[in-house]
């Protein structure tokens, strides 16, 4: 199985969610001045690729130390959806393009 990082590189000036502050990096420690590098990183959980678990939105819901990481790895199938602008929707007609693919797939991207 071919493995494909799809997260985001965490970087001051990334795209964020709507009036959320971008992250912040700043030097804590340099090679010159301590031997190694070091950066201080302050930024909200939901910058960037991540997930949220049931208990973003329910107080007793799992959270995402509670899954187990085996369901987070799988065979994907890549849905084309270069057709849509921005504010389109992904429809099942965009799922049924892939055929059978998508029912054995473990996730759909």
């Amino acid at each position: 199985m071919k493995v494909i990082d799809l997260t985001h590189r965490i970087r001051e000036h990334m795209p964020v969610y709507p009036g959320t502050e971008p992250p912040v990096l700043e030097p804590a420690n340099t090679y010159e001045k301590d031997g190694f590098k070091e950066t201080r990183l302050s930024m909200f959980c939901h910058t960037g690729t991540h997930m949220d678990p049931p208990a973003h939105l329910f107080a007793h819901g799992k959270t995402l130390d509670q899954f187990p990481p085996e369901q987070f790895i799988g065979k994907a199938v890549v849905i084309n959806c270069r057709d849509l602008s921005e504010g389109d929707s992904i429809t099942m007609e965009h799922i049924h393009r892939v055929g059978d693919a998508s029912e054995k797939a473990d996730f759909q991207v």
